[in-house]
């Protein structure tokens, strides 16, 4: 049994770099993920790339604006549980 499995976690800034990396690796421990990032079309290219990993769902937004945060957080608790 992987470590994480059944647990869900929310990665912001998963669509590149750093933030990619972790979500991938959460992912391989079993976790469920949701990443944002700023970019639509790189979220959802990182979500095509790591669904071969585990569940991923991601939103494109900006965590400085608390509008795209409250989506972020609710679209992550809608397709996470």
């Amino acid at each position: 049994m992987r470590g994480l499995a059944g647990k869900r976690v929310l990665v912001s800034g998963g669509s590149s770099g750093i933030g990619l990396a972790t979500a991938q690796r959460f992912l391989e421990e079993g976790a469920r993920v949701a990443i944002g990032g700023l970019d639509p079309a790189e979220v959802a290219g990182a979500v095509a790339g790591l669904s071969r990993y585990g569940e991923i769902s991601g939103r494109a937004g900006d965590v400085s604006r608390e509008d795209d945060v409250a989506q972020l957080t609710d679209g992550a608790a809608g397709a996470l549980g």
